[in-house]
């Protein structure tokens, strides 16, 4: 409890509360220190036995709860400037971004990294996204130092992937009530009975979740399939992994009882359907997913953070898959309370209702784009207008806490004359190492680098296999340059589910210790 105690009274907004009744209406909303405390019908009882509490006039303005991000790359929001509208597919044929997404990953400094979260995490604040879980780069041991260091200063909540165990040493320093740690798991290719274990050894030692991120593409289903003989399902119930605390990202590929398995473990399965369409990868099967419950958190993955994008991107696919399209209310949890419960942290988060914090997201509709829909009563209809037809820029004010970071539609805590210096700063540094890159190339064209990133690639079966330690493909070592660059299997033309950046340097989980 802080040593003097706040109190807010938030009236004249329309507040959808996202909890069990789905309630939406002209509330008021009482917060005291950091939780909220009561939703009200009316202020005036409220400011009668809190006469001195601080009242926030909500004009013009629908309040929800905080958005979650519950799956995101925040190397992504700066990468994405390099790789334009190009299919994910053909990635690691552009050495522009193969190069930039190597410096990042291996010969960036920790200053780097913090600048490079720092920019991603305050536009996911201005965004109106109140907490989030980063997957996290996969090499340089300070990476989740610098992510953890950057979530603090934007103020949000939220995960950070760990991937080795350098990394995992470098966590055990860092204590946050608000900023967690979670092991992550992924790779088809390079996945084995030896490193499943061993991340489920660590996860169950740390007591902190496992970060799932498998099942993107019919291709990474066939690998995995040809080294376990298991469809991606299978193997994760096999091991009891729906026993465990676990975040399931994408896991789009589904065989024959996959769904039967997934719906009966219930729990929410993260999902970017912006990330999917953008990169003209595997789409999810929204529609099985939805017909049998299975709760759908959403995650951006990958590029700009607009959670109004993310959702009317899902009904786009929704619609294609020809089902209903999901209610407002429902749309609703699946960027908030379906977010929250994915990441183990709805007992917190998720909703606005006494005994919860006070993260709330102020969405602005005051003009006379939508400012009509106010005149009515008919609140469902209006949530439903802000979802399928706002953006983050209407998003006004963004509280955490009970303490507003974001007020008409202003960062109030980072200067943001300096975080766009600092991005362009740091996006032409990446640009000059993807230049020097090919220069490098143009100067030597008798060498093949190999590409940093694999992007669920599958090397020629005569084609030697990598070093491995302790399990996990060794990239960016001192020979890597002289090894031959893989060939890239085109895609079919029909569209295929989002892939992350794969494993660069695989180094297992504790290690150290073994």
């Amino acid at each position: 409890m802080p040593l003097t105690e706040t109190t807010k009274i938030i009236e004249n907004g329309i507040v959808a509360t996202g909890d069990s009744q789905n309630r939406i209406g002209p509330y008021a909303v009482l917060i005291r220190n950091d939780r909220i405390v009561e939703v009200a019908p009316r202020s005036e009882p409220l400011k009668n036995q809190f006469p001195n509490a601080e009242v926030i006039d909500a004009k013009g303005k629908v309040l929800l709860p905080g958005f979650i991000d519950a799956h995101y790359h925040g190397e992504s929001f700066l990468l994405r400037h390099i790789v334009g509208t190009t299919p994910m597919v053909r990635w690691e044929r552009d050495r522009r971004f193969t190069a930039a997404y190597a410096f990042l990953n291996r010969d960036a400094s920790r200053e780097d990294l913090e600048s490079l979260y720092r920019i991603a995490y305050f536009n996911a604040l201005k965004a109106g996204i109140t907490c989030m879980a980063d997957f996290g780069l996969d090499n340089l041991d300070f990476s989740p130092t610098a992510g953890f260091e950057a979530m603090k200063r934007a103020e949000l909540k939220g995960f950070i992937g760990l991937h080795n165990g350098d990394q995992i040493e470098k966590s055990r320093q860092l204590q946050s009530t608000s900023i967690r740690f979670a092991v992550t798991i992924s790779g088809e290719e390079e996945l084995t009975t030896y490193s499943l274990q061993t991340a489920l050894r660590s996860a169950n030692e740390l007591k902190i979740p496992l970060m799932l991120h498998l099942g993107e593409t019919r291709r990474a289903q066939e690998t995995l399939k040809k080294n376990f003989r298991r469809t991606t399902f299978q193997l994760l119930n096999e091991y009891h992994i729906f026993d465990l605390k676990v975040q399931l990202s994408h896991l789009s590929v589904l065989e024959g009882d996959d769904a039967e398995i997934l719906a009966a473990a219930r729990i929410p399965i993260i999902m970017s359907p912006q990330s999917a369409l953008l990169k003209e990868v595997d789409i999810p099967p929204m529609s099985d997913l939805l017909a049998r419950g299975v709760p759908i958190a959403l995650g951006t993955d990958w590029g700009g953070l607009d959670p109004f994008i993310n959702i009317r991107s899902l009904v786009s696919i929704v619609r294609n898959q020809n089902r209903s399209i999901p209610g407002a209310f429902e749309l609703l949890a699946m960027c908030t309370k379906n977010g929250s419960q994915a990441l183990g942290m709805h007992d917190e988060l998720g909703t606005i209702e006494p005994g919860k914090k006070a993260d709330i997201t102020f969405v602005d509709i005051s003009d006379t784009r939508r400012g009509f829909a106010l005149s009515t009563a008919y609140y469902i209809n209006l949530l439903n207008s802000v979802l399928l037809e706002c953006s983050s820029r209407d998003v006004s004010d963004v509280m955490i806490n009970g303490n507003f970071y974001v007020r008409k539609g202003t960062l109030l805590t980072y200067s943001e004359e300096d975080l766009l210096a600092e991005g362009n700063r740091l996006l032409t540094r990446m640009l000059e190492q993807s230049q020097q890159k090919e220069l490098s190339k143009r100067s030597e064209p008798a060498r093949q680098e190999a590409p940093i990133l694999n992007f669920e690639s599958t090397a020629p079966e005569d084609e030697p296999e990598e070093s491995l330690e302790e399990g996990f493909r060794i990239v960016g070592k001192e020979k890597e340059s002289e090894e031959p660059q893989k060939k890239i299997i085109p895609l079919p033309i029909e569209p295929v589910k989002p892939i992350e950046v794969s494993k660069t340097v695989k180094k297992v989980f504790g290690d150290d210790e073994v």
